[in-house]
């Protein structure tokens, strides 16, 4: 089968010991090698593994176009052309492989025809690449599980460790793109890793990972995580999620994707009009204990009404607990309501935030929520959630749709990294599983401008990113004032959540361009960049365009054609390094004819804001 444009190809066949399998072509070259297929339940009467035979076969088009309330793109469209594939087993039943193959990705799952409920025993799901590709994929964290590591470029062949997060970035020697994850993960299934079996064979690995309590058991949140089942357990017809491969010859077809959400369920919110995207303050990162000091909020409120901005995080759970982890001294605090008063007389949304401890069951749900509600608190930070297993993705599916019943906006901290599921409830804001600004807070791992400019390329190509940018204040920062500027012009989120202080922002060189910033994006462009070197977007929004780049540690010089434009001239106006860590302004003319040089610093970076009609 192949994709509508005819430039990948799928072969899909039985081997030597009639398991099924799969190769793909890009542009008639062999992009992934034969691959196994395959799945099994604990009931050997549903074993996938081996000794199939064909059965049938089915195709059809697929053609969706949706709105979405924020992402890369505001106007969606995905074409794809599907095979079901039906291959009988030595009992009689039926294992169905579903093929969606697009321009530029390829997805297949599993249907099983199983009549009861059971354990799923083994997915032998592989991705045979060549062993000489780079890769830049996090490796498996331990018992904090929080999917945030390093995206750090290997070659696959030493991939030796047991598990590595899903997703991941692969260059052929042929320098095919290859990004592999999955999609369309809910509560009938777990949230996937990757293993190397050796020789560049990568397969999908269940997280079955256990811990001693003694591990994490000082952890308020890890009680939930530890008594989670390693197992999962498959309704009956088993409906697997989407593994996706997204490929392309072109690094920018991967960057400018929208397929992990496209292989999503549609919207199962059918009114919209109470989601609103938007640019957000973050007391915690600059005070701990902000959320102790009412004066404090509303000096940020006031700089969220200042800059055009929309929301305050309000860290409810955390107050008069040190900054630390979530307690309950909340309940008796009198200060909630003239907090989010004010808020609201500044024309500023606040959102709240707690732990999944106090949030795992639908009654404790409607306690907190129904207040949250009653205050006119608009959504939620959920934290701690720590976990990838089966149990944790009923959570993630059952909370959100719990939220939107009280109209409430949903982030996810702790988390994995976003399979789609805002597609299917686009109540959701925005979820962290990133090495993100907080990090300068610990006293270790801090985001390196090397590791920024993995993430366009890695971890935002599958949903929103809750980075908290622009940390200006911090010395331990190895990027330039302008790399800072451009993160949230980057990075993708439905809350740009920013890190730094109110002082920072209102001395800031750039306010006029920050307060500008949005949330969520009608267009994007892929321009120029390497994952871990250097990345350059831009962003539309109405009828501006936004061009943000970020360098790492070699200065450069980026070539942009402007043909991507849709007016004939625009006034631009450009915010760079000047050299003193902090920023040289320039205003320019240009028109979708222009073809101008741009430097870019040693860890340094830019932002272009064009605005049609000179």
């Amino acid at each position: 089968m192949a994709s509508p444009d005819g430039n990948l190809q799928v072969e899909i066949k039985l081997d030597r010991v009639k398991s099924a399998a799969y190769s793909v072509f890009l542009n008639g070259d062999l992009a992934v090698k034969q691959s196994r297929l395959g799945i099994a339940l604990s009931d050997e009467t549903y074993s996938f593994l081996k000794d199939l035979d064909f059965a049938e076969a089915a195709e059809k088009e697929v053609q969706d176009e949706y709105i979405a309330v924020s992402g890369k793109r505001k106007r969606c469209i995905y074409q794809a052309n599907e095979r079901t594939i039906a291959f009988r087993n030595a009992s009689g039943n039926l294992m169905e492989v579903i093929f969606q193959v697009s321009n530029h990705g390829v997805a297949f799952r599993y249907q099983l025809n199983n009549q009861n409920a059971a354990p799923v025993d083994s997915e032998i799901s592989e991705f045979n690449l060549p062993e000489e590709s780079f890769a830049w994929i996090q490796q498996f964290k331990g018992m904090w599980n929080d999917y945030e590591m390093v995206y750090t470029k290997r070659l696959l062949d030493t991939m030796n460790l047991p598990a590595y997060y899903i997703p991941g970035l692969f260059q052929t020697p042929a320098k095919q793109w290859i990004f592999i994850s999955d999609a369309s993960v809910n509560g009938d299934y777990a949230a996937c890793q990757l293993s190397h079996n050796g020789s560049g064979n990568l397969a999908i690995r269940f997280p079955d990972q256990t811990y001693d309590w003694e591990e994490g058991g000082h952890h308020p949140w890890f009680k939930i995580v530890y008594d989670e089942s390693v197992e999962i357990q498959a309704p009956a017809k088993l409906l697997t999620p989407w593994r996706v491969m997204i490929l392309s010859d072109n690094l920018g077809d991967i960057v400018e994707s929208n397929l992990i959400e496209h292989l999503n369920s549609p919207s199962k919110i059918a009114d919209l009009s109470w989601i609103e995207p938007g640019v957000a303050v973050f007391p915690w990162w600059g005070n701990s204990t902000a959320n102790d000091e009412p004066d404090i909020l509303k000096d940020y409120i006031d700089l969220a009404a200042e800059m055009n901005w929309r929301y305050l995080e309000f860290d409810i759970g955390l107050i008069d607990n040190a900054g630390g982890y979530s307690a309950e001294y909340w309940r008796n605090t009198d200060y909630i309501a003239e907090v989010v008063d004010y808020a609201a007389s500044k024309g500023i949304k606040v959102y709240g935030w707690d732990e999944r401890k106090y949030l795992n069951t639908r009654e404790k749900r409607d306690d907190i929520f129904s207040k949250y509600r009653e205050w006119g608190i608009s959504g939620i930070k959920m934290d701690f959630v720590n976990s990838d297993k089966q149990e944790a993705m009923k959570w993630y599916e059952e909370a959100t749709s719990h939220a939107a019943e009280y109209k409430l906006l949903v982030s996810f901290h702790g988390s994995i990294t976003p399979r789609g599921l805002r597609r299917t409830f686009p109540n959701i804001m925005t979820y962290e599983g990133v090495r993100g600004a907080e990090h300068y807070k610990w006293v270790h791992d801090d985001p390196t401008p090397e590791h920024n400019c993995t993430l366009p390329f890695t971890r935002n190509i599958g949903g929103p990113m809750d980075y908290t940018p622009t940390s200006f204040s911090t010395p331990r920062r190895a990027s330039t004032y302008a790399h800072e500027l451009a993160l949230p012009f980057l990075f993708e989120s439905g809350w740009i959540c920013m890190a730094d202080k109110p002082e920072e922002f209102r001395k800031c060189p750039a306010k006029d361009l920050l307060q500008n910033l949005h949330a969520a994006w009608d267009d994007i462009r892929f321009i120029d960049g390497y994952p871990g070197e250097y990345c350059c977007l831009a962003r539309r929004k109405g009828d501006d365009w936004f061009i943000a780049a970020i360098n790492s540690d070699t200065s450069r010089q980026i070539e942009i054609h402007f043909n991507f434009l849709t007016d004939e001239n625009y006034k631009a106006k450009l915010y760079t390094d000047d050299g003193r860590d902090s920023l040289k302004i320039k205003n320019l003319t240009i028109s979708k004819n222009s073809f101008e040089k741009f430097d870019l610093a040693k860890n340094g970076g830019f932002v272009i804001h064009l605005i049609p009609g000179v």
